[in-house]
């Protein structure tokens, strides 16, 4: 009787936390690599997928990082789009964690 309770709370967690809720994202026109943004999702924003298949994503990310010339500080800018291809979130942050942090904060609204 037990293995059945636990079988179906497994079951049930399951069901609630699947695939439902999950935002598949694909990263364009980028040069920040596709493991940092995953990681920093992983840790920031439950329900992302990072995607290499566009086609099969909800939105698209391009994700630029730049260091200033003169005191070397590292800008990160986001920008989302929607499968319309219009920019629907942008974020400009020193970091990309906070950058992330950022479009989850979208994201999470958005549902």
């Amino acid at each position: 009787m037990k293995n059945i309770l636990v079988f179906v709370v497994l079951m049930l967690t399951t069901a609630a936390f699947g695939q439902e809720g999950v935002v598949r994202v694909a990263l364009v026109n980028s040069n920040i690599p596709s493991g940092a943004i995953y990681r920093e999702a992983n840790d920031r924003c439950r329900g992302f997928v990072v995607t290499s298949n566009a086609t099969k994503a909800d939105f698209v990310l391009e994700a630029q990082i730049s260091t200033e010339q003169v005191n070397h500080n590292e800008h990160t800018w986001l920008t989302l789009f929607n499968k319309d291809g219009d920019a629907v979130f942008a974020t400009e942050t020193r970091g990309t964690g906070n950058a992330v942090k950022d479009v989850c904060e979208f994201l999470k609204r958005r549902k």
